[in-house]
């Protein structure tokens, strides 16, 4: 500590409290990694032993006896990994804002898409091709798309058309993750746009998006706890590490249905 109070040289500002982005990139990514290893590989070792199949109470008892500690264990996962998303969308929209390139940035997520497509589609499926789903990529390149053209609709001189072109770019953005059957759908691109218009209050931009979010299922009432991080993180980047978070999330998918295939639970079902 030097003589101004200051930690380090002479001058040099004091580092914010908190956590910076790449601090909550990392909670988001150790959250979404404990979600997909119970969704990769705990949910196809429940479904491959039966768990569907026991419909009387008799048959799930047993199987409960047998599994619980597996199901139990994969419910914690889940719950958990419910704080991912909505982190995830903060840091977009904090992307979004201060990128010097718009077009790159949705260029990048473009790429990871179409790479990620297959092996998700693996994960989730037991399929390289499957149209039922798309990974969370689209959604999020479909959550820039939508500020993009809210951002334009704002800059126009007339609020009443702006708010009425907004509102259009964010019903297309809606629907067309619906119409891809996007990884949370249009309740995710929903989720972007209510934090970004909550710009200037994370806290409540988080909250928004975790309530778009609960239509999808209870379960994600427990993605409130992203609100903590949230709150904590002190508007500095930190670390740069963007393509190593690009790359974690075809990379992880693929080691774990790896895993699940050398536990003998190869397919989906």
């Amino acid at each position: 500590m030097d003589q101004t109070g200051y930690a380090g040289a002479v001058g040099e500002l004091p580092k914010k409290r908190g956590i910076t982005g790449s601090t909550l990139k990392l909670i988001a990514v150790i959250a979404m990694l404990i979600d997909h290893t119970g969704a990769v590989v705990l949910e196809r070792i429940l479904m491959a032993e039966g768990l569907y199949d026991a419909v009387t109470q008799a048959e799930l008892a047993e199987f409960m006896a047998r599994y619980g500690g597996v199901y139990l264990a994969d419910s914690i996962m889940r719950l958990v990994g419910r704080i991912a998303f909505p982190i995830f969308c903060f840091l977009l929209v904090e992307g979004f804002v201060h990128t010097r390139s718009k077009f790159r940035y949705l260029r990048n997520l473009a790429v990871f898409a179409l790479i990620s497509e297959p092996i998700f589609d693996m994960a989730v499926f037991g399929v390289w091709s499957e149209s039922r789903g798309q990974n969370v990529y689209f959604t999020l390149f479909l959550g820039v798309l939508t500020l993009w053209g809210i951002q334009k609709a704002q800059g126009m001189g007339r609020k009443a058309l702006g708010r009425l072109l907004s509102l259009g770019a964010a019903a297309a953005g809606c629907a067309a993750a619906w119409l891809l059957s996007t990884d949370y759908g249009g309740y995710g691109v929903l989720a972007i746009v209510a934090i970004y218009l909550l710009r200037g209050r994370p806290v409540a931009g988080g909250a928004a998006a975790c309530t778009c979010l609960l239509p999808l299922s209870f379960l994600q009432a427990a993605g409130y706890g992203a609100l903590i991080p949230i709150h904590l993180y002190n508007g500095e980047r930190g670390l740069r590490m963007k393509y190593f978070f690009y790359l974690f999330y075809p990379v992880h998918l693929l080691l774990l249905y790896q895993v699940a295939s050398m536990l003998g639970y190869r397919y989906a079902f």
